[in-house]
């Protein structure tokens, strides 16, 4: 076993680095401000001045306080990582098997100086860097011990066999870096002068010695940054072992890393226009948890590289999976395989008829309204080229979605990594007797869908078969238990607004034109439809639990089907209606996506299915975790004693909440009119908050008119977090973060507990 350590940074490396960063940024930002209130206020640049030597004082203070609290302890199968500044404490464990990424960066200035460097230790179910260990000295002696704690929980890292060496090409990273060149000119250039006011234009444009000094010095920024980062993407190796990646770059700046084939979920592979032209590809690669993709850019054997990886990946069991039981099965695994008949392959292409025809029906409307017609010629055009340029493959061990036209976009998940499938009908599918796959990863952020494909004899279940779910024993049900009166109570904002409406529209009626009333009728004819809507919509919503995956149904003129192991449900959230014992039990599923527009943002969108109006809701959710926890029989399923002891209640002090909503309220201080309606609400809210340990889960139940329960059980339970904030040492509390696997956020915050200390020990006990 590796020899265990307690480590702390470089003092002096460690202080300087933070500091530099601050004293930097501090003064860039005084400077930019005190010019401003030279010019535009008349205020004395004495003031900018001693703003920035008090910032600079307490930026030493924090620093200081910061390294003090800094600690890393590592054991055999964990790395506990003490942190804080002025404000606050924070503890955060690390599980060394989920392990997905390891980084040692040497920055050029601190390494030269101190001869010290950073460490980051990423890990699935999170995108940022769980663990950074900045300014130690010798980093490349703890870049290997970590390892070696790798390698003793089960990690290969041995490296025996190289398969492929890779570098970027060089005219590819030519065109990248131009093109950030750009970018940021115009950034530098445009965005000033688009926020900036008249007497800014006439200053430059009066002013030539100082508009062509400034612009001199821009340009010669933006070139030296080029120039560098031209240098670092150059520089840049990848190695593609047996059992690992192996990738180092920079120039002035070293950086080296690996990447565990344990953990990896998938690749694909992306080619734009340029690339094609120059025949480079760019790789994707994926490791459990949405944001850890690490991109390969501007490799000429991108196509071999991407199958390379893809093999290896299916080669290696990960190590990351929460279910305990999963770990203690793995030759049952190979097995389960065989019988779900893992050799089933398919090519699939996108219908036709099914893809163009609806479009043609738009046709004579889109002339009708002739704007409208240009949008439709584009439609329909990339809708005829994702069809001829698309292609399914369903293979041994995998299901690939692939793309080429102008662009290529190949996306490809393993068998393994599939968390989910869902199958879409919609009433045009009917017509064409079509329908559209959809296949969720813990890996990506991207769906795969097989859109518009046909139907053919035994493919849903070959399909599912490939997945691991095969026709099993029913062993619970659930179904929506469809009224009016439940429907308006889980809507009961809407009901409430279209009342307001009606009424609003028979006075006006009465008062000004008898149209009014001629729209209220209008009003009521469109709510009678959604009702008869929603009554065939629930009709069709039923959830069944079988021995070893989740099956849901709902929709009514566009159906979807859920397929999820149950090994892949993170948690579940139940919501009762107000004044009903009826609710809804939200599904999470392990794994994330970015929603439409939040690629950018990176916003995480938890990968989920909801069945609503189920009846006996708080009940049935603590049998469901009880499920999910035994996994009993059909039999024993009517002896679990469903009313479990809790052994463990905290809720959260109502002084942080007040203290917080009045600090905000006299900030921005229109809102402090409201706090006679906010400040009783936020007691109310804070009182019907409490967080429970039980025997086999946690939970947080909270809400005013809409109560919720989120519950995690602990085979689900991947690590936990305590932090103490400035209020929370105010208070005397803390908080306590849950994390599962498949989440870059975690699943429960549980906020300002007294005995947060006992809490968080009771906790440790129970994963």
């Amino acid at each position: 076993m590796p020899e265990k350590y307690e480590i702390k940074p470089n003092r002096s490396a460690y202080i300087f680095s933070f500091f530099l960063k601050f004293f930097l940024i501090s003064g860039i930002v005084i400077s930019i401000l005190g010019v401003l209130g030279k010019n535009y206020l008349d205020l004395s640049l004495m003031f900018p001045i001693l703003i920035f030597i008090g910032l600079q004082v307490l930026n030493y203070w924090n620093v200081s306080v910061k390294y003090k609290k800094e600690k890393f302890i590592f054991k055999e199968n964990k790395i506990i990582h003490l942190s804080g500044n002025i404000f606050s404490d924070k503890e955060t464990e690390l599980i060394i098997k989920n392990i997905t990424h390891i980084y040692m960066k040497l920055p050029y200035l601190q390494n030269k100086f101190f001869n010290t460097g950073n460490i980051g230790v990423e890990a699935a179910g999170t995108s940022a860097t769980e663990v950074t260990i900045s300014a130690i000295d010798d980093p490349q002696k703890y870049y290997e011990y970590i390892k070696e704690l790798m390698q003793f929980n089960g990690f290969s890292l041995q490296k025996k066999d190289l398969i492929q060496e890779e570098k970027p090409n060089k005219l590819g990273v030519f065109f990248e870096v131009l093109a950030r060149f750009f970018s940021a000119l115009i950034t530098v250039v445009f965005v000033p002068l688009y926020i900036g006011k008249a007497e800014l234009y006439e200053f430059l444009l009066t002013n030539f010695i100082i508009t062509g000094s400034i612009g001199g010095l821009v340009l010669l920024g933006l070139f030296f940054r080029s120039i560098l980062n031209f240098m670092d993407l150059k520089n840049r190796v990848y190695h593609l072992y047996d059992d690992t990646i192996v990738y180092s770059e920079g120039f002035l700046s070293k950086n080296y890393s690996f990447v565990p084939m344990e953990n990896l979920s998938d690749s694909s592979i992306t080619q734009t226009l340029v690339d094609k032209i120059f025949g480079l590809y760019d790789v994707k690669l994926s490791s459990q948890g949405l944001g850890h993709e690490i991109l390969f850019k501007n490799i000429k054997n991108g196509k071999e590289f991407e199958k390379n990886l893809d093999r290896l990946i299916d080669k290696h069991d990960s190590l990351v999976p929460v279910k305990k039981e999963a770990m203690q099965k793995k030759t049952e695994k190979i097995e389960k395989k065989q019988d779900f008949k893992a050799d089933f392959t398919k090519e699939l292409t996108m219908d036709m008829r099914r893809t163009l025809i609806p479009r043609l029906i738009l046709l004579p409307f889109s002339l009708v309204l002739f704007p409208f017609f240009i949008f439709w010629i584009f439609g329909f055009t990339n809708s005829i080229i994702k069809v001829v340029s698309t292609k399914y493959l369903i293979r041994k061990k995998s299901f690939e979605e692939k793309y080429s036209f102008l662009s290529s976009k190949n996306k490809e998940f393993t068998d393994e990594k599939i968390t989910a499938i869902v199958f879409k009908e919609n009433f045009i599918d009917n017509w064409f007797d079509t329908f559209s796959i959809n296949f969720w990863s813990i890996g990506s952020s991207d769906h795969i869908n097989f859109s518009n494909v046909k139907k053919q004899e035994n493919l849903y279940e070959n399909v599912l078969a490939k997945t691991g779910i095969r026709e099993e024993e029913r062993i619970y049900g659930l179904e929506s238990d469809f009224s009016i009166s439940e429907l308006f109570k889980a809507n009961i904002f809407f009901p409430a607004l279209g009342l307001i409406i009606l009424t609003g529209l028979a006075v006006l009626s009465f008062l000004v034109s008898i149209l009014f009333l001629i729209l209220a009728v209008l009003l009521l004819i469109v709510a009678t439809a959604l009702i008869y809507y929603y009554k065939k919509y629930y009709e069709f919503s039923k959830l069944q639990i079988y021995e070893n995956y989740v099956y849901f149904q709902k929709g009514f003129l566009f159906k979807k089907f859920y397929y999820c192991l149950l090994d892949n449900v993170k948690d579940i959230k139940i919501s009762r209606y107000p004044m009903s014992n009826k609710g809804s039990i939200k599904f999470n599923i392990a794994g994330e996506h970015s929603g439409a527009g939040q690629k950018k943002s990176g916003k995480a969108i938890s990968n989920s299915f909801t069945i609503s109006l189920v009846s006996d809701i708080c009940q049935k959710e603590e049998l469901i975790d009880m499920i999910f926890y035994k996994k009993p029989s059909k039999q024993e399923i009517e002896e679990i004693n469903r009313k479990q002891e809790k052994i463990l209640e905290a809720r959260p002090a109502l002084a942080n909440s007040l203290a917080g909503l009045i600090f905000v309220s006299v900030l921005i201080f229109p809102l402090i009119t409201f706090l006679p309606i906010t400040l009783p609400l936020t007691v109310l809210y804070i009182r019907n908050k409490k967080y429970v340990i039980q025997e086999y889960r946690v939970y947080l139940e909270e809400g005013i008119i809409y109560r919720s329960q989120k519950s995690v059980v602990f085979t689900k339970l991947d690590h936990i977090n305590k932090t103490q904030g400035f209020l929370n040492k105010i208070f005397s509390n803390g908080n306590i973060i849950v994390n599962t696997t498949g989440s870059r956020t975690a699943e429960l915050t549980l906020s300002n507990i007294k005995n947060y200390e006992e809490f968080y020990e009771k906790l440790k006990e129970h994963y």
